[in-house]
């Protein structure tokens, strides 16, 4: 066999097995995110005590009144977040809507395809732990003096030296 089509088929091998795998892990994740969503949020209340154990050093009952409060304050958070999410929902929608009015017939068509998609990432989310999407990266340069709406520059600005 020529050595061209050796590599094509190890090149067409390996994009299986990508894709394969891609599937798989899409399946296992819908399958399993509220779990794993809900165990990360069980470790972040015991997180959030074992810090202030550290800081403060609580007696063990103190442990056992505080973690229902920080679970407590958890769910607040995800309430607030969840009517924040509808609100800002509801401003996007609009702000849609007057966009798509001053738009022609076939930039109406395209503005459509493109709330589509951006809709579609929407709902995916961020990828865990890879690099945020494009347009997202700070800009070139250091950083600038103090914070560009005018206010002093904080110490965790500063350059380290």
């Amino acid at each position: 066999m020529k050595s061209w089509k050796a590599w094509l088929l190890v090149a067409v091998i390996f994009l299986t097995g990508a894709m394969a795998g891609a599937y798989a892990m899409r399946v296992y994740m819908v399958r399993n995110l509220p779990e794993l969503l809900e165990h990360t949020r069980q470790r972040l209340e015991e997180h959030f005590l074992d810090v202030i154990d550290r800081e403060v050093g609580l007696r063990p009952e103190q442990k056992e009144r505080i973690l229902p409060i920080l679970r407590e304050s958890v769910l607040k958070g995800d309430r607030i977040h969840a009517s924040v999410r509808e609100q800002m929902d509801a401003v996007r929608k609009e702000a849609d809507e007057r966009i798509a009015n001053e738009l022609d017939a076939d930039q109406r068509v395209k503005f459509d395809e493109f709330r589509v998609r951006m809709e579609k990432l929407a709902r995916q989310g961020p990828r865990p732990g890879g690099p945020p999407p494009p347009g997202f990266s700070p800009p070139p340069g250091p950083p600038p003096e103090g914070d560009p709406r005018g206010f002093p520059a904080t110490k965790e600005m500063q350059p380290h030296q």
